[in-house]
């Protein structure tokens, strides 16, 4: 790989001193948090707790059509927890990664393939333990999502570019279920507006009236909960998600192509996760994420085949977006301590499966002639890492993954159904 010795002791010395220079800005973060004089550095350590998990690393990826793309890609996590009193805490968070390699994204029309993206999530939380058992938190959210499907677009003018604003509620309540069983119910409600700045309803462009401009704008309302159990044998989690998008600009598409202006497209996606963690010995685990997913919408799709004034080969296609999705994937993890580095080595191997059924939206051959099969789309993808520590908290990480999907739908002028995908990657980790 064209990861060099100098990448590394770069890597080193950046992290050794971007660790000092933590350590003396860290009394100055608590001087924005209440009580803000008299404090002592030990006061500082017990009521601040930083945590980052970054990743730097080089990548080189390659799809099916032959081409390459070497990139420098950056992801990671800092959040310096703030402990205000022994009940409540200020948990700030920022997310954000920059990744240069080839990805497919599923859009709601159809797969997109990205090579280039950006993303910026920040979040505010206030955390509060009501009593030994009971616990809620509010959070205020942000998301900026940057993508490039070319090397030479610049940033801010991608199509699917979006911006989110909302905030967040949810609790979670705990309790002893045996001597070893710890069991634990959550629940959680989420409201945010996702704006897409660059996206253009087709007939904005043409009219400057138009019924409809911003046709991807929509409130997101989503409702979370589930169940966890906690034993020395096994750990499980299931979790239902109901997430509703009214869209505030988009009217729907009646079956002459024409928009009905008393009308809104409404989606209703629906999901359930199972997910189960078994040690198989000291330093092996096996994991087992199961999923199922249905979305229904109101919305219909109108193609004039290229031939807007010939009616006679126009199709219209009812429920549109109404597709199910099942995905299973098994992983093992293998974890040993060092203890001369005070950090642990970890190797996985994972595996997804992934099918979709659309129920209304029909295949299309080649030439974009329509088939009598509903559209069907299967995604496999396998993931490797392996992580090795440096020191404390520093690590070298490999790891890469494989994806290959096919669909009956053969129709790839604008969207991607059958590809393939490699990547692999090397780079340094810290974790505080």
């Amino acid at each position: 790989m064209r990861i060099s010795t100098l990448f590394f002791r770069k890597a080193i010395r950046g992290y050794c001193v971007a660790k000092k220079a933590f350590a003396a800005v860290l009394p100055l973060l608590f001087l924005f948090c209440p009580p803000c004089y008299s404090i002592t550095d030990k006061e500082v350590k017990d009521r601040i707790i930083p945590i980052i998990d970054a990743t730097a690393y080089e990548s080189y990826s390659r799809s099916d059509s032959g081409s390459d793309l070497w990139g420098f890609n950056a992801a990671g996590i800092f959040a310096p927890n703030v402990r205000l009193t022994n009940r409540s805490y200020l948990l700030p968070l920022y997310q954000g990664a920059y990744l240069k390699q080839y990805q497919v994204v599923n859009e709601d029309e159809g797969n997109q393939r990205y090579s280039e993206n950006m993303t910026h999530n920040t979040s505010l939380s206030y955390y509060y333990r009501l009593t030994d058992r009971l616990s809620a938190k509010v959070t205020g959210i942000s998301r900026l999502q940057f993508n490039n499907e070319t090397s030479d677009e610049s940033w801010g003018t991608g199509l699917y570019d979006y911006r989110d604003f909302g905030a967040a509620l949810d609790a979670t309540y705990r309790f002893r279920q045996a001597k070893d069983m710890l069991g634990e119910f959550f629940a959680g409600f989420e409201y945010y507006m996702r704006l897409y700045p660059n996206y253009r309803s087709l007939i904005s462009l043409i009219s400057v009236t138009a019924p409809e401009t911003h046709e991807k704008d929509y409130n997101g309302y989503q409702i979370i909960s589930g169940y966890r159990v906690f034993t020395p044998r096994y750990n499980a989690e299931l979790k239902y998600t109901l997430l509703i998008k009214y869209y505030l600009d988009k009217r729907l598409i009646g079956d002459l192509g024409i928009l009905e202006n008393d009308s809104h497209r409404m989606d209703y996606f629906h999901m359930g996760n199972l997910s189960l963690s078994i040690p198989l010995e000291k330093h092996l685990t096996l994991a087992l994420n199961t999923s199922a997913t249905y979305n229904t919408s109101n919305q219909n799709y109108y193609d004039s085949r290229g031939t807007p004034l010939d009616w006679s080969d126009d199709v219209f296609t009812y429920s549109y977006y109404d597709y199910y999705t099942i995905g299973a994937g098994p992983g093992i993890f293998f974890r040993y301590f060092i203890p001369k580095m005070k950090n642990e080595c970890v190797v996985s191997v994972t595996y997804d499966y992934t099918f979709r059924q659309y129920t209304g939206r029909k295949a299309q051959d080649s030439d974009s002639t329509y088939l009598s099969s509903d559209e069907a789309d299967t995604i496999n993808t396998v993931r490797w890492s392996i992580k090795y520590p440096l020191a404390e908290h520093l690590s070298v990480v490999v790891f890469g993954d494989n994806t290959f999907s096919g669909s009956n739908m053969k129709y790839d002028r604008y969207y991607r159904y059958n590809y393939n995908l490699s990547r692999i990657c090397c780079g340094i980790n810290v974790k505080y």
